[in-house]
């Protein structure tokens, strides 16, 4: 029995989906390498709510070689030919882990900076609310006052 052609509409539909599908993937890969760590699949699962046999598909494998993350990425050898090679090959990743870490602890300073400053901008706007609210308030009962019809029963408010 022969196998029946999938229409246009749901092969553009299909498309459609895995370029979601990747677009969702490539920004969690840019997410976590901003943040200079690691990509891993448990973080691409986590960040993208997909499931792990999504990232088995062929499209999704061709990205993650084409990023050179998860089971793709480079991994770093050491050759062991003398001691004092290994100890400055240490050293220099030593080097690079202080910078990485100078660089993370900058990165938690300027959001630290962020944060303090989003918190500022929210106790202005609360208090803004609050006095705003404490003017409609007296406004309200004041129409009341004056037994003023605006077409709102303000003993259901």
């Amino acid at each position: 029995m022969g196998r029946r052609d999938i229409s246009t509409n749901l092969k553009k539909l299909q498309d459609a989906k895995r370029q979601e599908t990747l677009e969702k993937i490539q920004h969690a890969i840019d997410e976590i390498l901003e943040d200079d760590d690691i990509v891993t699949k448990k973080k691409l699962l986590e960040l993208t709510g997909l499931s792990s046999a999504t990232f088995s598909k062929p499209h999704v494998l061709d990205l993650l070689k084409k990023n050179k993350v998860c089971q793709f990425r480079e991994t770093v050898k050491y050759e062991k030919s003398n001691d004092t090679s290994e100890v400055e090959q240490l050293q220099k990743l030593i080097i690079n882990l202080e910078k990485k870490n100078a660089l993370l602890m900058s990165k938690l300073q300027d959001k630290d900076i962020k944060i303090s400053l989003l918190r500022e901008k929210n106790e202005k706007l609360e208090n803004d609310y609050s006095m705003i609210l404490g003017k409609l308030h007296l406004i309200l009962k004041r129409i009341d006052m004056l037994d003023i019809d605006i077409g709102i029963d303000l003993d259901e408010i």
